[in-house]
C-alpha cells in the first residue's frame, strides 16, 4: 500500500484504514495480506487458469480461490500464510 493521501484511513493515517481499526502489529499482518491478496488476484485475471485448474496449482480449493477472487481476507485461516 502506498503513502498517498487516497490510501489515508479513516484518521488520516497514511499506512491505511486497517491502523485505524486494529492494533499496529494486527494491522501490518492485514495490510500484508491484503497486498498478497491482490498480487494473488492479479496472477489469477493474467494467468488465463480456471479457478479450479488455480485450485490445483495453489493447493486450495476452487471455493477458495473463488473468496480470493473477491477479496476476502480472513483474520485467520489456518494454511493460508503458506500461500499468502
Amino acid at each position: 500500500m502506498s503513502n498517498n493521501d487516497d490510501q489515508a484511513g479513516i484518521t488520516g493515517d497514511p499506512r491505511g484504514v486497517f491502523y485505524d481499526l486494529f492494533d499496529a502489529d494486527e494491522a501490518a499482518e492485514l495490510t500484508v495480506r491484503a497486498e498478497a491478496l491482490a498480487g494473488m488476484r492479479d496472477w489469477l485475471a493474467q494467468s488465463g487458469l480456471t479457478q479450479v485448474a488455480a485450485a490445483k496449482v495453489l493447493g486450495l480449493t476452487q471455493a477458495r480461490v473463488s473468496d480470493l477472487k473477491r477479496g476476502k481476507i480472513p483474520i485467520y485461516e489456518p494454511g493460508l500464510e503458506e500461500v499468502v
